[in-house]
């Protein structure tokens, strides 16, 4: 059952054209690029300013550096 599933995955694979497997690669670059930009712009900043205080480091730049970092993503 394994082995025909896989032979398909391959014949499918020959079967498309050199333009649909550069469209997919662009597809997969773009949807990890809108999965990691929320985690640079909102979510790290958030978890320094608050585990920061928890483990006693004071950063004086997070309170500079975050508000205009978690704006720049919106949460919706």
């Amino acid at each position: 059952m394994l082995n025909e599933i896989h032979n398909n995955a391959n014949s499918r694979e020959h079967a498309t054209s050199s333009k649909t497997l550069t469209l997919h690669r662009q597809l997969f670059r773009s949807l990890i690029c809108q999965a990691i930009y929320p985690l640079i712009t909102t979510y790290s900043p958030l978890a320094i300013t608050i585990l920061s205080p928890l483990i006693g480091l004071h950063f004086d730049w997070v309170s500079i550096f975050c508000p205009p970092m978690c704006v720049s993503h919106p949460l919706f």
